[in-house]
């Protein structure tokens, strides 16, 4: 069966354990590969702003959370922790954790382009028009991004965020809305994929619990749903 094939016939399922540490990813990279990148006070920490907004604390740790906050300054934690005293939550979402258990299918890829940070200004255009999650100009201290241009114009693009031990995110998978129904995001994730599996890591990405269809087009990749987290942002008064 060739790669196409197999992509094709993958659905959707519920199962796959995952490593605990995972529960709270962000933690994870923090005390883990990207440790050396963290803004650190006592039990919390969080990436650079300029990176990104995510933050995580260690249990029992929650009123550190706000030590590392300028006033007017938000944080963004993933997965279950306790309400930090003193912030304000004004987000709160779901989010499917999807990994990938399965070699990552060999779709074509030629068009695909590593970019760079040259690149970002069409990158942070392409976000904030289909706004796939946050992205910000740091984001390339974090990790690698790809992406599909046509007659010069970025239509679509991912790329990698958190980092934990053995483990790998997948982030900001958008498309150009001119651009949709050519198969750009499955294609960029499992070239995304394959570099991470090569560097015998598991690649994994969250997904709104309410994106259904592009749910299903990680399954169709291999990715399972792990678990459901939640998302909550907290600002300083």
């Amino acid at each position: 069966m060739n790669a196409s094939a197999r992509y094709a016939q993958r659905t959707l399922t519920h199962d796959a354990p995952t490593p605990a540490p995972l529960d709270t990813p962000v933690l994870a990279a923090l005390t883990g590969p990207h440790a050396h990148l963290a803004e650190v006070h006592g039990g919390a920490r969080r990436y650079p702003p300029r990176a990104a907004p995510f933050g995580a604390v260690l249990p029992g740790a929650e009123a550190d959370l706000l030590g590392l906050l300028r006033p007017g300054e938000t944080v963004t934690l993933v997965g279950e922790h306790a309400p930090p005293p003193g912030l304000t939550r004004v987000v709160d979402i779901t989010v499917h954790q999807m990994h990938l258990r399965a070699s990552a299918p060999d779709l074509p890829g030629d068009d695909i382009l590593p970019l760079t940070p040259a690149d970002l200004p069409d990158m942070l255009d392409l976000v904030r028009l289909t706004r796939p999650g946050p992205l910000r100009p740091g984001a390339f201290d974090l990790g690698a991004f790809w992406g599909v241009r046509d007659a010069g114009r970025l239509v679509a693009l991912t790329g990698t965020r958190f980092h934990a031990p053995g483990a790998r995110e997948l982030t900001a998978v958008c498309t150009h809305p001119d651009a949709r129904g050519r198969g750009h995001a499955a294609r960029l994730v499992a070239h995304a994929a394959r570099h991470l599996q090569a560097l015998g890591e598991t690649p994994f990405l969250h997904v709104y619990t309410e994106n259904r269809d592009a749910a299903r087009v990680y399954a169709r990749l291999g990715f399972l749903v792990a678990r459901t987290l939640p998302i909550r942002a907290y600002a300083h008064p």
